[in-house]
């Protein structure tokens, strides 16, 4: 990492207010930290909105494929369709998936590259699902 990613080192000390800064300790000897400049501090929100972003995809295929298994268990008669409620009931958390609004435009420049880099095109229905995303929130993020 070049000296120009950071705007300096800031020795901590107890009474320092740490909140202010998106810091990277280098030593837990020394408690130097470093205040990132706000263009490599949006570069590391980004890829970590991407790193979560495809592990909340991940997640949500394995709910997908859970909630697709219990069905077809139910209609193949393996078990009842009381039996399918009761389970889904249950164990919400394991097959639905829980739509959430876009944390900041840094993770809808994620989604968004993630889905250019996709060799298909891809729904907003299928993004919503994917990420776990409110639809609307899609829908006025694509308008701004």
């Amino acid at each position: 990492m070049g000296i120009d990613v950071l705007t300096g080192p800031i020795k901590f000390d107890e009474d320092a207010n740490m909140s202010e800064f998106k810091a990277i300790s280098f030593s837990k000897k020394t408690n130097i930290f470093f205040k990132l400049s706000p263009k490599y501090e949006y570069f590391l929100n980004f890829s970590k909105a991407k790193e979560e972003l495809y592990t909340k995809a991940i997640t949500n295929l394995m709910k997908k494929n859970e909630f697709l298994q219990l069905l077809i268990q139910m209609l193949q008669e393996q078990i009842s369709e009381e039996e399918y409620e009761e389970e889904l009931l249950k164990n919400r958390e394991k097959y639905f998936i829980e739509l959430k609004a876009i944390e900041s435009p840094e993770y809808y420049n994620a989604i968004v590259n993630i889905c250019k880099s996709l060799k298909s095109s891809i729904s907003v229905d299928e993004v919503s699902e994917i990420f776990g995303i409110k639809q609307g929130d899609l829908f006025t993020a694509i308008e701004a």
